[in-house]
């Protein structure tokens, strides 16, 4: 993020870095608001609400060309996708109590993601740019809230 801003030509350096630190506190913070939220609310409605603002903010982000939209991006971004690993592992804890293996393929899924998504960024940003290398984020972000919002409907199905 902090080489797409300073590539860009957006964000000075100094600034790209700071807005690394202020995604970091916005994270923080989101967690802690996620963590204190599931008790109060299903948390199938809450990472529905995670992913709608996730993709929201990222978009903000990615689209913006000013200083000021681009950290009010980087701050909602942070917010909300902090919450959707931790709330997801809370989500689906019936079945990882049910399938002992289900915890071991879903580290290991979310595992080969951190790893793969850099490398695909890196090599599209080769090829087009780092524009359309970050822009590739976005494919990500949709499948990621399309399994999210599938989730929803089969626990609302259920219920």
């Amino acid at each position: 993020m902090v080489t797409y801003f300073k590539d860009s030509g957006l964000l000075s350096d100094s600034y790209a870095q700071t807005m690394a630190s202020v995604l970091w506190l916005f994270i923080l913070g989101g967690r802690l608001l996620c963590a204190f939220l599931s008790t109060k609310i299903p948390t199938w409605k809450l990472l529905c609400i995670s992913a709608c603002g996730y993709l929201a903010f990222f978009i903000i982000m990615i689209i913006s060309r000013t200083a000021l939209p681009i950290t009010v991006g980087i701050m909602g971004l942070g917010f909300f996708m902090a919450g959707l690993y931790p709330t997801t592992i809370s989500d689906v804890g019936k079945t990882l109590k049910e399938y002992p293996l289900a915890m071991s393929t879903l580290l290991t899924i979310a595992g080969c993601g951190s790893i793969l998504m850099p490398s695909i960024i890196g090599a599209v940003a080769q090829q087009i740019g780092i524009v359309g290398g970050m822009s590739t984020i976005i494919v990500a972000v949709v499948v990621c809230m399309g399994l999210i919002f599938y989730n929803g409907f089969l626990q609302w199905k259920n219920k």
